[in-house]
């Protein structure tokens, strides 16, 4: 016996964006969305890898912002370290690259 237990979804949205066309089934539609080339796309994920080692979240939302997405923050940065002070944060990572870590024979 098939049928819907409660609570179960009766379909799937896959949509997240808002541009969407129509196909020749009226309950079919697909997403227009923008996409980058791989050699693009490497240049912004090199951007982002930098900004993540220095735990720069002001340039990590500016290099989101400037990507073909549909990225919207819906506020400032709300991370918790970043708020606090990113120098702690720096000062931390400065000391991290200074470790040396001894092998087990």
């Amino acid at each position: 016996m098939c049928r819907a237990t409660t609570g179960e979804k009766l379909y799937e949205e896959l949509l997240i964006g808002g541009d969407v066309s129509g196909t020749h089934h009226e309950r079919i539609v697909v997403a227009n969305e923008a996409m980058l080339d791989w050699d693009e796309l490497v240049v912004y994920l090199e951007r982002l890898d930098a900004a993540i080692e220095t735990y720069s979240c002001g340039d990590i939302k500016e290099i989101l912002l400037t990507l073909p997405t549909e990225f919207s923050p819906a506020g400032e940065i709300s991370d918790l370290l970043w708020t606090q002070g990113n120098h702690e944060i720096k000062d931390r990572k400065a000391e991290s690259d200074n470790v040396s870590f001894l092998s087990h024979s």
